[in-house]
């Protein structure tokens, strides 16, 4: 389970008690995010650094065959190590979308990949706080009723560690500007080339695709 651009592995905690009555779980804070070292993303290549994550995770725990799940930035990780390990991995589960599946971004995000810009949001809209969480979550679309206050609360905690300001800024930047995702991270024609099964859940809704359905 790859959690999203902003967010920490804590993200899924509502999802394991159901989870693991099926599944055995495997969660990891982001590199940069979370508990991990932070790190700064200026000119790493994401799509590399993201399915090597995954495979010496994997390899370290001597897992040869996994479901992925992801969100929005944990959703295109997925996708990148599915299209280098295709071998690895049985299904492809994203929930709210993946990045870089649809270049247009909303404007908030934007802003945050943009620098000069993105320093003077992170020290007011996006300056860590334990109300800040949920203003910011809404300010890209998510609705804020559905984070719990012990959430914002860890999340807050995380984002006071030294370096994790400079992790998230860096990523923003590496895969996106003012005006939409940058082109090298933009995977919606790579799609046709998945062979795994794809469940996207999206406002409570369960859907399946199956590629050839969407190489149509």
């Amino acid at each position: 389970m790859i959690h999203g651009g902003l967010d920490v592995a804590m993200q899924f905690s509502p999802l394991f008690q159901e989870l693991e009555q099926h599944f055995h779980l495997f969660v990891p804070d982001r590199p940069g995010f979370g508990l991990t070292d932070k790190i700064n993303y200026q000119n790493i290549n994401i799509i590399e650094h993201a399915r090597n994550f995954i495979k010496h995770y994997l390899d370290e725990l001597n897992i040869e065959k996994v479901h992925v799940l992801g969100n929005s930035m944990g959703g295109f990780w997925c996708f990148v190590f599915a299209l280098a390990y295709p071998e690895r991995v049985r299904n492809i589960i994203l929930l709210g979308g993946a990045f870089g599946i649809d270049k247009r971004l909303p404007i908030f995000l934007r802003l945050l990949g943009t620098p000069v810009i993105n320093k003077l949001i992170f020290a007011t809209a996006a300056k860590p706080s334990k109300s800040g969480t949920k203003t910011m979550y809404k300010q890209m679309g998510i609705n804020p009723e559905v984070i719990s206050d012990d959430y914002s609360e860890y999340e807050y905690l995380c984002q006071m560690l030294p370096g994790s300001s400079v992790s998230w800024k860096t990523l923003a930047e590496e895969v996106m500007g003012l005006k939409e995702c940058y082109p090298k991270y933009q995977i919606q024609d790579k799609l046709k080339e998945i062979e795994q099964e794809l469940y996207l859940s999206k406002e409570k809704k369960m859907m399946l695709y199956s590629y050839p359905q969407l190489k149509k």
